[in-house]
């Protein structure tokens, strides 16, 4: 399918390069183009004549300017196909053009399919040299005798079997003992927890009195501490008293003095 995709397009591209010369070869054979229908053209302007001074009354002169209008219109259109003919072979050009590049990326592309062709082929000539190779060694076990083979086989059986019932015996044996170590692990495990109870009530029995004590003597100093400070303070308290007493008793002395003083100012005033 690869090889008739690229050779579809090979022709394509052939009659399209004949075609765009065909369209070249016409271009070049054309005039230079006009600007309108209604100028004049370059052979009466050469002439030193227009439009309007080739005009002359006779019959002969109007068939001949029917005729140059003719040409002229004529002209036109083949300018006007020319453009398009132009336009037409820039499209094909560009077309030419991308079928070229799909060829080459088509023909890169079976370049790479075949190598991997190849590859796979190799691959698979490989596989089918070893199946062969491994069905001939088959081939030779299957039709030799094999008596020999399944007597040893069953030998094998036989000793396999009596290994299995020494096994057996050997599982037995080893869960018992299994057995026998889990009920002294559980035992012990009673005695340890047991030992160590006791041995945790008297170490939090010391521990509680150890601690009942430094309580206890906190207690005396506190309490010792407090009685200390109670006396200080009942000392302090009296001295402050003493000191009210002595304050007051002053006051009342100088209020007597002062109402004698006053007694006697004014007496002093009378």
């Amino acid at each position: 399918r690869l090889n008739e995709s690229v050779k579809t397009l090979q022709i394509e591209c052939s009659m399209m390069r004949s075609e765009l010369a065909q369209y070249e070869t016409v271009s070049r054979l054309n005039l230079p183009q006009s600007n309108s229908s209604g100028e004049e053209s370059d052979s009466i302007v050469q002439m030193g004549m227009s439009t309007r001074q080739s005009q002359p009354l006779g019959r002969s002169n109007l068939n001949q300017t029917d005729t140059i209008c003719k040409l002229k219109a004529e002209l036109n259109r083949s300018f006007l196909n020319q453009k398009a003919k132009r336009a037409e072979i820039q499209r094909l050009t560009q077309i030419v053009n991308d079928k070229e590049d799909q060829v080459q990326e088509m023909v890169k592309r079976e370049r790479v399919y075949v190598a991997q062709f190849e590859t796979l082929n190799d691959q698979l000539n490989k596989m089918k040299a070893e199946f062969k190779c491994l069905k001939s060694k088959q081939e030779k076990i299957d039709s030799g005798d094999r008596s020999d083979e399944i007597s040893n086989l069953n030998t094998v059986i036989a000793e396999l079997r009596k290994e299995i019932v020494v096994v057996e015996r050997e599982k037995l044996k080893v869960q018992q003992e299994l057995e026998d170590l889990k009920r002294k692990f559980e035992a012990d495990k009673k005695r340890e927890i047991s030992d160590h109870s006791k041995e945790y009530l008297k170490f939090h029995d010391q521990t509680l009195a150890t601690v009942r004590k430094e309580i206890e003597e906190k207690a005396e100093l506190r309490v010792k501490e407090y009685s200390i400070r109670l006396e200080q303070s009942l000392k302090e308290l009296s001295e402050v008293k003493e000191m009210y007493l002595n304050v007051c008793t002053a006051k009342e002395q100088l209020a007597l003095s002062l109402q004698e003083r006053t007694t006697e100012l004014g007496q002093v005033a009378e």
